[in-house]
């Protein structure tokens, strides 16, 4: 679940986040740097307006090697989470998976998650806690799993 809207926007509700997020792997190998992995390039975007928020992000799985068997992933996600009595949050999840190359090339997968985010309590003075639930439902004939539950704990600092 992409949500933590309890604690992105602390004006009332009103508010927008932008963000552009890089991961890449690395580890040491025979004394030098090497880098593993596949390159994750992102980008996320948020916007509280009164007790309704809406968050989005898209992003790339991009590996270095291995290509014609991993393929590359564009991954997209929205959530619109709607705030009731300051610590339930109602929220409804679309995520999108694209494939090109690799063994799923050509394959697209979307899933809606309705869900519930509690939170956020606080556990000290800079560090809350959010717990969530949904279950992830199959938008599309292409899927790999359907109906599966998922938990999400957060400690938003």
């Amino acid at each position: 679940m992409a949500s933590e809207v309890p604690r992105v926007f602390g004006n009332g509700g009103e508010g927008r986040l932008f963000c552009g997020i890089v991961s890449r792997w690395f580890t040491a190998y025979r004394n030098s740097a090497e880098w593993l992995g596949p390159h994750k390039p992102a980008f996320a975007a948020a916007k509280g307006i009164g007790p309704c928020d809406v968050q989005t992000t898209i992003g790339a799985n991009l590996p270095a090697s291995g290509t014609n068997v991993l393929g590359r992933m564009i991954v997209f996600n929205t959530a619109v989470d709607y705030k009731i009595k300051g610590k339930i949050w109602p929220m409804i999840e679309q995520n999108s998976t694209f494939w090109s190359g690799g063994t799923l090339d050509g394959k697209k997968e979307a899933f809606l998650t309705p869900g519930i985010v509690l939170g956020s309590f606080p556990l000290a003075e800079q560090v809350h806690l959010s717990i969530g639930g949904g279950v992830q439902i199959a938008a599309t004939t292409f899927h790999q799993y359907n109906h599966r539950w998922i938990l999400s704990v957060r400690f938003p600092f």
